[in-house]
């Protein structure tokens, strides 16, 4: 099947592309500067802005469930594994999650809403677009008219983006009122939108300036900074890890489907060596266990529990072990994972950015500018992926990846594209014939499109021959 043919034959699509502008900036942030960067191997990042450069390497390594009704929160205690490091004259103790549920009778609760069972296409909104009257119209109007009917919305990059009561949070002042989150979920719900909350998890310098005890540190004691400027949270320390535990408990009780951790990893980057203690358990064993805790955090409200991964964590075993996301445990006991397949984050034969001097190796065949195949680089990750993950035994989750909706223009002349409805579609097309049914797209401006969308009529067909496809 063609894969342009497809995407001229929407019903009614005018001739000119309307691009509906939903950028709105953040007063005192760099919207920029959030979601998704360079792996150690230089494959892939996932960030609109320009990448930081990082070595990379020419070939990548081979190597729904339904939703509990939800109830008002049923009383814990907790009983906590500890692992005991010593840190110069410091003991850091990692807990594992081992919750004890103390069983209430509780009936279900209107206050917590039960997730919908869909198939979700869904956009990013930065906090900014999600504060504006006009953009959750223009929201409400595309879920009305076309295939969307989800959006995520940020809750946390740094600060935490509407008022929030949470310990740190309150005391160093690290919340602001770009939106009210129980205002817009309900008018979303009552749109029959399905909504999403990004939470970035340990990539905070705000709280890592203000609580150095909780971040990662330089072996000598001082403040480690990936690349000399972003100070991260230590994945290992508790009070990083209840910080953020707290922060999702916050946002399910304001009324969100579903919590997608993001930056659920260790950092990247360069800036000196990091160090978290001695007699550690592995990276992979620090996110999974903080991923089991936050699911048995979540579990009295029903919301569902996604990961955002890298992308090159499907084609890279080494990557992964570097960063601590494993695909075949990482979702282990989550609902989602949520790679991140954008083709600009590939490398390129150049020698600049996003240029490893060869390109990059995907099963069997070399891409020399990936961004100019987007249909080729997305599908064939999510195809290396499932096949890994067709062979993994008791494996939850699983995969709603992110697209690239956005024009990598800071990659060298010749060796990017306009990505447009064209490529928008080409990407999700990718997804169908890869066997799956659900996707995000990502811009950072939170730009999109409205003929990157099929119109309603022109959904059920697509879902149709999309459920086929999964089933071979």
């Amino acid at each position: 099947m063609s894969r342009n043919k497809w995407i001229f034959g929407i019903v009614g699509v005018a001739a000119i592309v309307l691009v509906v502008t939903l950028s709105v900036a953040l007063p005192g942030r760099n919207i920029e500067s959030d979601n998704h960067q360079t792996t150690t191997s230089g494959t892939e990042q996932t960030s609109d802005k320009p990448p930081e450069t990082i070595p990379a390497q020419t070939t990548p390594q081979t190597t729904t469930k339904p939703v509990e009704e939800s109830t008002k929160p049923e009383a814990t205690e907790t009983k906590q594994t500890e692992i005991s490091s010593t840190k110069e004259s410091e003991t850091t103790k990692v807990i594992e999650s081992e919750t004890t549920i103390v069983k209430e009778t509780v009936e279900p609760s209107s206050e917590y809403p039960i997730p919908k069972d869909i198939n979700a296409k869904a956009v990013y909104l930065n906090a900014g677009a999600a504060g504006t009257p006009s953009v959750i119209d223009h929201i409400i109007d595309l879920a009305s008219t076309t295939e969307l009917n989800a959006v995520v919305i940020d809750i946390k990059d740094g600060p935490i983006f509407y008022k929030s009561e949470v310990g740190y949070a309150k005391e160093f002042g690290l919340s602001y009122h770009h939106y009210d989150p129980e205002a817009i979920i309900s008018q979303l719900h009552e749109n029959n939108v399905y909504v999403i909350g990004r939470l970035v998890c340990f990539r905070d310098p705000d709280l890592a300036v203000k609580m150095p005890e909780l971040a990662i540190q330089t072996q000598s004691g001082a403040l480690w900074k990936e690349n000399g400027n972003t100070a991260w949270l230590n994945p290992y320390h508790p009070d990083a890890r209840q910080y953020l535990l707290d922060l999702a408990v916050e946002a399910a009780e304001k009324g969100f489907d579903e919590i997608q951790l993001d930056y659920i990893r260790f950092p990247t980057g360069t800036g000196g060596k990091d160090y978290y203690g001695e007699n550690l358990p592995s990276k992979i064993e620090a996110i999974e266990s903080f991923l089991d805790m936050a699911v048995e955090a979540l579990k009295p409200y029903g919301v569902k529990v996604t990961a955002d991964i890298f992308g090159i964590v499907g084609l890279s075993e080494s990557d992964g072990n570097y960063i601590g996301q494993h695909l075949e445990t990482v979702g282990k006991n989550i609902d989602y994972i949520c790679p991140m397949v954008y083709p600009s984050h590939y490398a390129n034969e150049t020698g600049r950015v996003m240029g490893n001097g060869t390109g990059t190796f995907l099963n069997g065949v070399l891409y020399k500018a990936p961004d100019l195949n987007p249909y080729e680089i997305v599908y064939g990750t999510l195809l290396r992926m499932r096949q890994r993950l067709d062979n993994t035994e008791n494996y939850k989750a699983d995969l709603r990846p992110y697209l690239q909706a956005f024009t990598a223009s800071y990659l060298p002349g010749g060796y990017y594209q306009h990505y447009g409805p064209e490529q928008i579609r080409q990407q999700i097309q990718a997804v169908y014939d890869a066997g799956y049914e659900e996707w995000i797209l990502w811009d950072h401006n939170s730009n999109y499109p409205k003929e990157a969308f099929l119109s309603k009529q022109n959904t059920d067909t697509t879902e149709k021959a999309a459920s086929e496809s999964q089933a071979e």
